[in-house]
């Protein structure tokens, strides 16, 4: 089972829910979750919904690299689980974690940002001016698995068990992300 993305993460802020959009922006269907809510989301942690790797990072210091996700969806990270891979799409551009580094279900990995769009009941009338209109803060949660290369997308919103409680030392995690931008900044590695 997966934890809730964030600490107060509720059914009630899934706005975009699993397989429900139409063409032309999505074919497939919405290959995710898109939590957001009324409250101020910006900056909230995003924790590892169950113990993961961390196998990449678009962030500052990935953009442009042909290694990892495209870039289209704003900043994220790819974090494989024991089954699943898990990708958080539109977050802030520095992260607390690294590539590689194994993290412990409920630990920060991330914090929302506002990169992407939000789509609230799945419907769009315009998509040319809807999609310009539409911008905001929110977290794209993508769950698959790979077989042959090929992606098959899980629906997380099953698999979460709202019990597991969240618990990590804020302190720290800020320290770590100020530690991160600095070396940024630095240009260190």
């Amino acid at each position: 089972m997966f934890c809730r993305p964030f600490k107060n993460a509720i059914k009630g802020m899934v706005i975009q829910k699993f397989g429900v959009n139409p063409q032309p922006y999505q074919p497939n269907g919405h290959t995710g979750l898109d939590f957001a809510s009324i409250a101020p989301l910006y900056g909230t942690f995003l924790v590892a919904p169950e113990d993961v790797i961390i196998k990449s990072i678009v962030g500052i210091k990935t953009v442009g690299d042909d290694t990892v996700e495209s870039f289209k969806r704003g900043f994220g990270l790819l974090m494989r689980g024991e089954k699943y891979i898990h990708c958080y799409w539109h977050c802030l551009p520095v992260f607390p974690v690294s590539v590689g580094q194994v993290v412990k279900q409920g630990q920060p990995v991330a914090q929302i940002g506002n990169s992407g769009f939000t789509y609230s009941g799945g419907g769009l009338t315009d998509p040319n001016t809807a999609i310009k209109s539409k911008a905001g803060t929110h977290l794209h949660w993508e769950v698959f698995t790979e077989e042959n290369g090929a992606r098959k997308f899980i629906d997380p919103l099953p698999l979460i068990d709202w019990n597991i409680k969240i618990s990590y030392d804020v302190l720290k995690v800020v320290q770590e992300l100020i530690n991160k931008l600095k070396n940024i900044i630095l240009g260190n590695k």
